[in-house]
């Protein structure tokens, strides 16, 4: 069917209005951005409603004429339902797809109140168990869903082992990212030199919410072991948080301030990606993080944990290392590997570029998703499944 809409011609493009928390800078918040411009626009018509604030990516949506609705509800609002209500009397949407627990609750009621005809609702990943009245919530409001998406297999089988969801209901849809760019010598050479690293003669970084699910004090920890036997190596993290002064205070305790660069939030990360030697990402517990998606496309040489959906992305010894999570001396042993054996870096640099371009780009994801549009659509009989036709 997705085949052959294009040689049809519909009524009216399809409004769909994505429901999520805010479009700040994060993974789910990107992937909304992405679907939102990349959907194809002779079919859909796409808005977004925030639930409690803009975010910074909203203006990159607003700039392409795609609105953003902010209902600035303050938590908790067990009401905010209510909210959303007018904002699907104004938009009128034929699918509401909702991100994440908090914005489901709100998205759901609202769309099953206005008989909204297609619903779908994506978790993101999430440490399991969770609270008991989120697990609750969500094993309720799915009921009145036509579709689950997962972004990785471990969450599929959290939701159906913690919240008993039909495992039918569910479909993994892994994220994916337009791949990033290789720059040019001078333009490494420039951003080393704004960045002051350009006297380093490696360059280890990571691109990451400042948050203890990150476990970026254990990359600080590990990064002295680095140091005793490549002590002409810097490390860069990019990204805002909570832990911003925490990690800041470390690597002071730690003498090697020196070494570590905070650079704080960039919204265009292939600046650093390009100029990085060894990508690491130290998490405790994940989704399936864009970062080390950008990284692969990026053909960077990759050290991450073995945790939530980041095997599906990396094989190890194949496509970068993997490593337990919480262990400094793991994290500290396969950079060093790494440092040590410029053939291993490139060989496993290529081979995660590869499986990038397999697996994990934004094409892919989109497409996926419209599917699943389509086929809801379909079903519902919105669209006439022989002609693409419809309302």
């Amino acid at each position: 069917m997705v085949e052959n809409i294009h040689m049809q011609h519909t009524v009216k493009k399809i409004p769909i209005l994505f429901i999520t928390s805010n479009l700040g800078i994060g993974g789910l918040e990107r992937v909304v951005v992405q679907l939102c411009l990349q959907l194809d626009k002779q079919l859909f018509t796409p808005a977004v409603c925030c639930i409690h604030f803009k975010g910074e990516l909203a203006g990159e949506l607003e700039s392409h004429n795609i609105p953003v609705f902010n209902l600035k509800s303050r938590k908790p609002d067990y009401l905010a339902f209510k909210k959303v209500i007018p904002v699907i009397d104004e938009f009128k949407p034929l699918i509401i797809h909702t991100h994440n627990i908090n914005a489901s609750i709100d998205g759901i009621i609202a769309s099953v109140i206005k008989k909204v005809p297609v619903k779908i609702h994506t978790d993101h990943a999430r440490q399991f168990p969770d609270k008991y009245r989120y697990m609750f919530a969500e094993r309720i409001l799915t009921c009145f869903v036509n579709k689950i998406i997962a972004v990785t297999e471990e969450t599929k089988q959290n939701l159906i082992r913690f919240e008993k969801i039909n495992s039918k209901k569910i479909q993994v849809i892994n994220n994916g990212v337009n791949g990033i760019e290789l720059r040019t010598k001078s333009q490494n050479e420039l951003t080393r030199k704004e960045l002051g690293v350009e006297n380093f003669q490696f360059i280890i970084g990571t691109v990451a919410r400042l948050e203890m699910q990150k476990g970026l004090i254990y990359l600080l920890r590990a990064f002295p072991m680095i140091l005793r036997e490549f002590p002409n190596t810097c490390l860069i993290i990019t990204g805002q948080g909570s832990q911003y002064e925490t990690l800041r205070m470390e690597a002071k305790t730690l003498g090697i301030e020196k070494n570590v660069k905070l650079t704080g939030p960039m919204l265009e990360i292939c600046q650093v990606l390009n100029i990085l030697d060894i990508f690491v990402l130290s998490s405790v517990w994940e989704g399936l993080p864009m970062a080390l998606l950008e990284a692969m496309s990026c053909m960077r040489s990759i050290v991450a944990t073995k945790v939530g959906g980041i095997p599906q992305a990396i094989i190890d010894g194949e496509s970068g290392i993997l490593v337990p999570p919480a262990s400094s001396n793991a994290l500290a042993l396969a950079i060093c590997v790494l440092l040590k054996d410029d053939s291993l870096r490139k060989r496993l640099a290529f081979s995660a570029k590869q499986r990038f371009e397999k697996e994990f780009t934004a094409a892919r994801m989109i497409q996926a998703h419209q599917k699943i549009y389509l086929d809801w659509l379909y079903q519902k009989r919105i669209l006439d499944a022989n002609t693409g036709t419809g309302w």
